[in-house]
């Protein structure tokens, strides 16, 4: 919530000091949500390249766009303006299509990003991430794409249904409007039985592609297989609860 950023150099041996001072992103809140939009909240790090990584904020409704400086140090060079009050949470990035998971109106959102870090990126297309009634503070959490990159993931979290929270499953197909666009289109969302999902990993392992999903609030963790993209077929359970994220080694 301090709205920075902190790149700490790694080597072969460790951790390093810094080199370079904080970043300090330049939103000043509040945006349209009072609760969850007071200052800025950076929420990821995706790297696009050695030469630009991607900061969804989900307080100042941007993607932060930066690049190296001459000496090294991550500045700002351009930015992707989102839907006021969308929040935007998590993104994932196939060549120059960019997918946008926002957590306050949750939403999936697709940009056309240009090489260039000083240019504007277009939406093509922005539709729920989830089809049922949802109660108020309900919200998307993780996006996951397909190994072979012909789907996308969104958690939905706090649904309020007996059955769990929902992930909702999008085939990415060539757009009829944009030469080359690969859009995002809705196929159906597979209730988990897991509450609160605030985590989830996708892997291809042994020929077979595996999503793993978490109920900080309920279910456990949850181990499925991805058959065909489009269907999740629940094989592992484990009753370990407020788990918020994983790293897969």
């Amino acid at each position: 919530m301090t709205g920075t950023l902190l790149a700490v150099p790694l080597t072969a041996t460790g951790l390093k000091a810094p080199t370079h001072p904080i970043l300090k992103f330049p939103f000043i809140g509040p945006g349209p949500n009072l609760e969850r939009q007071e200052s800025s909240h950076p929420h990821q790090v995706y790297q696009r390249s050695s030469s630009e990584i991607l900061i969804p904020d989900l307080g100042a409704d941007k993607i932060w766009r930066l690049a190296p400086s001459a000496s090294g140090e991550w500045e700002i060079k351009g930015e992707v303006a989102c839907a006021s009050g969308a929040g935007p949470r998590h993104v994932q990035l196939v060549a120059s299509d960019l997918y946008v998971l926002n957590e306050l109106n949750n939403t999936l959102s697709h940009y056309t990003l240009p090489g260039g870090l000083g240019t504007t990126a277009s939406v093509r297309t922005t539709q729920p991430c989830t089809l049922l009634p949802t109660p108020p503070g309900a919200g998307a959490a993780e996006l996951l794409l397909h190994p072979a990159g012909k789907y996308l993931y969104a958690t939905n979290r706090d649904s309020g249904d007996a059955k769990g929270d929902t992930i909702a499953i999008f085939k990415l197909e060539a757009s009829v409007l944009a030469l080359g666009a690969k859009e995002p289109k809705w196929v159906k969302e597979v209730h988990t039985g897991l509450e609160h999902i605030r985590g989830a990993v996708i892997k291809e392992l042994d020929g077979k592609v595996w999503l793993i999903a978490a109920g900080v609030k309920g279910g456990g963790i949850k181990v499925f297989e991805v058959v065909g993209g489009e269907n999740l077929v629940e094989v592992a359970h484990a009753a370990i609860e407020k788990v918020t994220g994983f790293a897969w080694l």
